[in-house]
């Protein structure tokens, strides 16, 4: 269940937080207001977790973004984020810099499951750091890489199965209402 999400700099979304426990959540606002900014937001950061290396990612197409997406998954509680920055002097050579990390809430401490700065992915869990490509996510990465029963792969699993679910769908696009209910075409 997605329990909050904290989405800056993401289109009109400066600084937006979500608590979203409850059982029902109405969006309302105007037209324009960024209620749809919202939902491509929290779909977005979860296509970034499972978006195959060559298929663009989320933070190769956007400038500077942060979405933090916290969910439980049977009786653990996740928190994902995605983080896009540049840094540089005016004048100077700007150069992107890409984060991303998965915590895994302890009884009496956070796991750090994966913090990815650039190429370099880090664990509490490996003493060693581990290598991805620029343009690959790191759970996906991860997943791919990583054999089944290695104890990395066995904690980050619930949470890259949970945000393969997460998905937005346009009320506009009518190939996917037809695709998931033919019977009401």
């Amino acid at each position: 269940m997605l329990l909050h999400a904290i989405i800056t700099k993401y289109r009109s979304c400066e600084g937006t937080e979500l608590d979203l426990a409850s059982s029902l959540i109405a969006l309302v606002g105007r037209n324009g207001a960024g209620k749809t900014n919202i939902l491509r937001a929290i779909s977005r950061a979860a296509e970034n977790a499972r978006a195959p290396e060559g298929q663009p990612t989320l933070f190769q197409l956007l400038e500077r973004s942060n979405i933090a997406l916290t969910f439980s998954v049977a009786d653990a509680v996740f928190c994902y984020t995605v983080q896009r920055g540049f840094e540089g002097a005016p004048g100077a050579e700007v150069v992107s810099h890409f984060t991303e990390t998965l915590q895994k809430a302890g009884q009496g401490r956070d796991v750090q499951l994966i913090t990815r700065y650039d190429e370099s992915v880090k664990s509490d869990i490996r003493k060693d750091a581990i290598q991805i490509g620029s343009n690959v996510p790191a759970l996906h990465a991860l997943g791919s890489l990583l054999a089944t029963d290695d104890p990395l792969a066995r904690e980050i699993r619930p949470a890259m199965e949970f945000l393969s679910k997460v998905t937005y769908y346009s009320l506009d696009d009518r190939s996917i209402a037809s695709d998931r209910a033919p019977h009401l075409r």
